[in-house]
């Protein structure tokens, strides 16, 4: 008879080998393929345009042979890790019907099966030990964002010290999942919509979980960021439907579409078809174990609840905390604020508190006066900004953070009348910090430029970007074009073409996508504002005053997303 003996840990490190050799291979195609596949003529004859078109369209070709080998490879590394998984869930099993049986038969030997004995409590806690151990995880796979199918190293490092470890103890992390990640236009005028890359990653991640065959033995988790738990979203009602066991799989998320301030809950059922951006709901709250961190004012996770506030609205537009999550410190996520629920959920909230208003931003970048009048207007400028989420004090909504909640027309009578104290506090504070500025003790001291230091900006330049290089230069070119005039020309005419063509490309690519957006403007608004309207007769406050509400936060978003492609 024979017998097969495997070690996990020496299939998993097999795998973790597979996938760096599958890494570096991608590494080395992609760096080939842009000197290759753009091979330039030797010359300007026919015969070496024809040679060079040759050369290109092999090395088109072995770009598709590779691709296709990497696909085949990435399978196989799969294929390896899930056996991975497998040895160790049946390892796993076999200690846990060992220990039983010690316990048993010491129980038994040493205390007559008493409850109460030492030897008992040992036996229950290390019973509780092996049980605590399914909470931890073999593997967490690192999802992309928009712009990066692959998340890149130092995110991944940023983000599993800050994020991923102090939730989910894994054994390793798995980064190389293929999503698409992209967002016509953002990621250019050819590349596929949001709601296409989001369901080709719903398809990548759904096989990659199933095929991990997660179990309560065998714990997997998933971290996601901005388009990634946007698929996660869509994962998980998929995997209840497939009966992945609640406990199989633990997620972590950051700058999620939450449930109540995700901007694709405020305005649920909107679908900007001419952009193929589907607003579609939140995570689920109660499927599988989520922690969820959202950053206070992102624009995507923390979007205002009563968008008549239209300074709330372009405070949250102009936002950049949506970008931030990386670059926190340990400290900040450390104290994030755990945000409170209602009734039955898997997932725990928290929110980290921005200390600088976005609206205030472009402000703040005016030499020398930018910070003290932003820390002047600051304080005011906050309450009438929260004053969009609900509650002047804070930044985000206050009320139950795993209930679902669309905009809203006004926010509760009670904020309205705590608003006037807290004006008139805050216009004390702002001229605090404004006087504090200049003496040294404000929150951003304002340091005067010195003597030498604006003199030194009026020297004279020197060295290749000076004066006297641009005239180096243009004598040069002028001694070539006297030189061969001839060959001058035909350079000026082909450097000519090219720069109108490329202006030529970068115009056309500007128009369809600012014609989309008019469309979407002009058609998936109104009809939205239509839908608002009818869905609300009961109530005919809401059924006109929320149409309007929400006008005031979609077409200045629209409008973003054009100033953001110009």
């Amino acid at each position: 008879m024979s017998f097969l003996f495997a070690t996990p840990e020496a299939v998993a490190a097999a795998a973790t080998d597979l996938a760096n050799i599958g890494s570096t291979i991608n590494e080395a195609h992609a760096a080939a393929a842009a000197l290759t596949t753009g091979l330039i003529p030797a010359a300007r004859d026919e015969v070496s345009a024809a040679i060079a078109g040759l050369f290109g369209t092999y090395a088109h070709d072995y770009q598709a042979l590779a691709a296709e080998f990497a696909e085949l490879h990435d399978r196989f590394a799969q294929a390896v890790t899930a056996s991975a998984g497998s040895y160790l869930a049946a390892e796993g099993a076999n200690v846990t019907a060992l220990l039983q049986t010690a316990q048993q038969n010491l129980g038994s030997l040493l205390t007559g099966g008493g409850t109460g004995s030492p030897v008992a409590a040992i036996a229950a806690g290390g019973s509780s030990a092996v049980t605590s151990l399914a909470t931890s995880v073999e593997t967490t796979v690192v999802l992309g964002y928009t712009g990066a199918s692959y998340p890149p190293t130092s995110f991944v490092n940023a983000v599993n010290s800050l994020f991923i470890q102090p939730n989910l103890t894994s054994a390793s992390l798995y980064t190389k999942l293929y999503t698409p990640e992209q967002a016509y236009p953002f990621t250019g005028s050819r590349s596929m919509t949001a709601d296409a890359s989001v369901a080709a990653g719903v398809t990548q991640l759904y096989n990659w979980i199933t095929s991990q065959a997660p179990s309560v033995a065998n714990p997997i988790g998933v971290f996601g960021y901005s388009q990634g738990a946007t698929i996660v979203s869509q994962v998980m009602p998929l995997l209840q439907a497939a009966g992945v066991p609640t406990s199989a799989v633990n997620f972590v998320l950051i700058g999620a579409p939450t449930p109540n301030g995700g901007v694709s809950e405020r305005f649920a059922g909107l679908v900007l078809t001419a952009m193929g951006y589907s607003y579609d709901g939140s995570v689920p709250s109660n499927s599988f174990p989520t922690t969820i961190y959202t950053m206070e004012y992102d624009s995507n996770a923390d979007f205002p609840r009563y968008p008549l506030d239209l300074l709330s609205d372009l405070n949250a537009i102009t936002s950049q905390t949506h970008f931030y999550y990386p670059y926190l410190t340990a400290t900040q996520v450390q104290n994030a604020i755990q945000l409170p629920t209602s009734g039955p959920t898997m997932t725990n909230y928290y929110m980290i508190p921005t200390n600088q208003l976005p609206l205030l931003g472009p402000l703040r970048t005016i030499p020398i006066i930018g910070n003290p009048i932003a820390d002047l207007l600051q304080p005011d400028l906050t309450y009438l900004v929260n004053l969009g989420y609900g509650d002047p004090l804070y930044g985000w909504s206050t009320s139950p953070a795993n209930i679902n909640t669309p905009i809203g027309l006004f926010p509760p009578l009670k904020s309205f009348e705590e608003l006037p104290g807290l004006l008139a506090s805050g216009a004390g504070l702002g001229f605090h910090n404004f006087i504090g500025d200049f003496t040294g003790t404000g929150p951003n001291p304002v340091t005067l430029p010195t003597l030498s230091s604006i003199a030194s900006s009026f020297a004279p330049s020197s060295g290749t970007g000076g004066s006297t290089s641009l005239t180096t230069n243009a004598l040069t070119g002028l001694q070539a074009v006297e030189a061969n005039p001839a060959v001058a020309l035909a350079d000026w005419v082909t450097d000519t073409a090219a720069t109108i063509s490329s202006t030529a490309s970068g115009f056309y690519s500007l128009i369809q996508p600012t014609l989309d957006i008019v469309n979407a403007a002009v058609t998936s608004v109104p009809a939205y504002d239509i839908s608002l309207f009818l869905n609300n007769l009961s109530n005919p406050v809401d059924a006109i005053g929320l149409p309007i509400a929400a006008d005031m936060a979609l077409y200045p978003i629209l409008l973003g997303y054009e100033i953001d492609l110009l």
